[in-house]
């Protein structure tokens, strides 16, 4: 009798909780949540679902007369658009949709307010009656974001949008140049005068643009005579903007066979000298307007191209900083049009390098002294009259006891490698040596933040943090005021020669994989509660490249701070072809403290070896591998390093606040910092201690921090 009456109370109340599930009247937001890009204005399609119970809410019009973006309760911006729906009976659901742009100033005032959240709501009415609909919208970056496509900009060969050829032409081509933000499937077709000639499905991962081409087979068309329309319709995402055209006209008269265009200079497979450089061909004299073409890979699209009239084509200075970097093989090829913009002649593709600048700065020279209390000024003004020196600069290293001068000789025929070996035979001199030039090792790419799951780090991040382990990033400068790293970065100084700290992409891309904070914005470092010394050794080349320069003096001050800082690590992503011995003397006293350090084996010329500082014995040496567990850049390279790291498409901070994709050894070398950061929370490390590499980098990181992680 007693569990009858339990299930009978059980069971009324079953039917009064459904009855209250289902009897409410209540509004749904349709998404429920969206992600809105930073410094974009967006437009999404919002739909709310409304259910009516006349018991609660009187059946009739609920008018919302406009929407606002709250931040902590705060309007921070108002949608004065209204909005209705009419329900006449409690079996009906009302709908209804807007189109709700959010405006770039909206997205700034929350971040003013030090929010990525903002709450978007609507209140809809009926004789004193409301029911309320909150839409959350998270910023994030363009990588971030959902899968919208901003633009598309059709054009042909001649980089334009119309172009005439003769009838049964061969190798015209239509582009489609798409800017987008986030990361999905792009799903379309060419379109030819409302035929469709090819489909496109390709899934794109955050790149900013992309450009497509129609394929060779089959061709565009061009058969019959007269004029053609072909468009690039995009199915998926959804793209309200008007689909673009571009027209070419086949004349009547029949395809003669193009000419041949020679290239005479640079000559093919030649090596050049990275400096604005000037490509010539042959004439062709009905040719009105020719088109350079410039590739890193063969089979590639172009990455930089012009018009001249002219049979030659001067590269400049800003091009060449901008798209060209040294020790890399380029492709090039030339097209001819006639005036009335047909292809009449195209020449052969080429390769050429840009042969590497000089691994030192010309002329100076670095002297280290001991540092004696007595050391005479004297001794140096010797020196500077007896060689033709003009003093530079000089510093001391206390961890070594080295007093270092740079001299500079005025002599500009004079070679200082001879002058060294001179030098060295002074009384007072330690070692004498060039002021070596370093270079950073990256290229900006673009993917996800995917190495995280791929290092199993949440599931570390129960165990380690990296909590107090001070880490010194010896780059270029780092955003001390970026909001993944502000909270990390515990000193910072510049060593960079007549100038003041500033913040450059390179050594803020390698704080933000060591260390970038846990605190629900933009990303999460390896070791996100290390404390970071942003050493400023090196200097951004360019604007728009992540590619620093460091040199010998800047690169010992700096190992000199970190050393006297007492820290646990040192990363170096920097390297060079040559051994620096000033260098080495820091890198062997920070050792014998009990400092690891390690450093990228760089990506260019493995039949020279590794660069230093990875090929110095006590040093970590770290190569690459890409998203599928393959060796970066090459095998033969990758071989030489101690261990392999995430080196492709690596996702991290940016100066402003920003994030990108980068890659490179550079920032292999920053996950295995982080990763020996976060051991260094519990214990004492030395590279004899550490696991050996075996090729499983998961069965190498349960080895050092001596948890389970791996699948079996």
């Amino acid at each position: 009798m007693r569990k009858k009456i339990l299930f009978l109370i059980i069971f009324f109340f079953i039917l009064c909780a459904n009855y209250e599930i289902y009897a409410q009247s209540s509004i749904e937001v349709i998404p429920s949540s969206i992600k809105a890009p930073r410094e974009e204005r967006s437009i999404f399609t919002i739909n709310y679902r409304i259910v009516i119970d006349p018991y609660y809410h009187p059946l009739g019009t609920y008018t919302s007369d406009k929407g606002e973006f709250l931040v902590r309760g705060n309007v921070i911006g108002t949608v004065n658009k209204p909005l209705s729906v009419t329900i006449l009976s409690a079996d009906e659901i009302g709908w209804v949709s807007e189109h709700l742009i959010i405006p770039v100033a909206v997205i700034e005032r929350a971040l003013n307010r030090g929010s990525n959240i903002i709450t978007y709501q609507r209140i809809f009415s009926n004789y004193g009656y409301y029911l309320t609909a909150n839409l959350t919208i998270y910023i994030t970056t363009e990588a971030g974001a959902e899968f919208k496509i901003k633009r598309i900009e059709l054009y042909f060969n001649n980089k334009r949008a119309e172009i005439t050829v003769p009838r049964n032409f061969k190798g015209l081509k239509a582009y489609a140049n798409i800017r987008y933000i986030g990361s999905g499937l792009l799903r379309g077709y060419w379109e030819v005068d409302g035929r469709i000639l090819s489909y496109v499905n390709q899934h794109l991962v955050y790149a900013g643009k992309i450009t497509l081409q129609t394929p060779d087979i089959p061709p565009l068309p061009t058969y019959d005579t007269g004029y053609h329309i072909v468009r690039f319709v995009i199915e998926n995402p959804e793209f309200n903007i008007p689909v673009p055209e571009i027209v070419y006209f086949v004349t009547p008269e029949e395809f003669k066979q193009i000419l041949s265009l020679k290239l005479i200079s640079p000559e093919k497979g030649e090596t050049v000298k990275y400096l604005p450089l000037k490509f010539e061909w042959t004439s062709l004299n009905k040719s009105s307007l020719y088109l350079i073409q410039f590739f890193d890979n063969p089979e590639g699209k172009p990455i930089f191209s012009a018009y001249t009239k002219h049979p030659y084509y001067n590269l400049p200075e800003f091009i060449l900083k901008k798209i060209f970097v040294p020790e890399k093989t380029y492709y090039w090829k030339v097209t001819g049009f006639d005036q009335k913009n047909n292809i009449i002649g195209e020449s052969e593709l080429w390769n050429f390098i840009f042969e590497s600048p000089q691994s030192y700065v010309p002329g100076e020279i670095l002297i280290a002294f001991k540092a004696k209390k007595n050391f005479s000024e004297n001794y140096a003004k010797k020196l500077k009259k007896l060689y033709g020196f003009q003093e530079i600069t000089k510093f001391f290293l206390k961890s070594i006891n080295l007093r270092v001068i740079i001299f500079k000789s005025l002599n500009k025929t004079q070679n200082i490698f001879e002058i060294i070996k001179k030098l060295e035979r002074e009384p007072e001199v330690v070692f004498a040596q060039p002021n070596f030039i370093f270079k950073t090792f990256s290229d900006p790419l673009r993917k996800r933040q995917i190495y995280n799951d791929m290092l199993f780090l949440d599931k570390i991040h129960l165990y380690y943090t990296g909590k107090d382990v001070k880490v010194a990033v010896i780059d270029t400068g780092v955003d001390i005021k970026h909001e993944d790293l502000k909270d990390r970065i515990i000193l910072y100084k510049n060593f960079i020669r007549g100038e003041k700290y500033k913040c450059e992409i390179h050594g803020t891309a390698v704080a933000g994989i060591i260390a970038a904070s846990t605190n629900g914005v933009g990303i999460e470092g390896v070791a996100p509660e290390a404390e970071l010394l942003a050493l400023r050794a090196c200097q951004q080349i360019n604007k728009e490249s992540p590619m620093g320069k460091c040199f010998t003096e800047t690169i010992a001050r700096a190992l000199d701070e970190a050393i006297q800082n007492r820290v646990q690590l040192i990363n170096m992503s920097f390297g060079v072809f040559k051994h620096d011995r000033l260098i080495s003397r820091l890198i062997e006293k920070g050792i014998s403290q009990g400092i690891l350090f390690v450093a990228p084996i760089g990506y260019e010329r493995a039949k020279e070896g590794i660069t230093f500082p990875a090929s110095h014995p006590f040093v970590i040496s770290v190569g690459g591998i890409d998203e599928n567990g393959n060796p970066y850049p090459t095998p033969e390279v990758a071989e030489k390093a101690d261990i392999l790291a995430p080196a492709v498409n690596v996702f991290t901070t940016i100066p402003n606040n920003k994030y990108n994709f980068l890659t490179g050894t550079s920032f292999s070398s920053a996950y295995i910092t982080g990763l020996l950061a976060l051991a260094a929370e519990k214990e004492n490390l030395s590279k004899e201690k550490l696991p050996s590499f075996r090729g499983d980098f998961c069965r190498w990181e349960e080895e050092l921090l001596k948890i389970h992680l791996c699948k079996q």
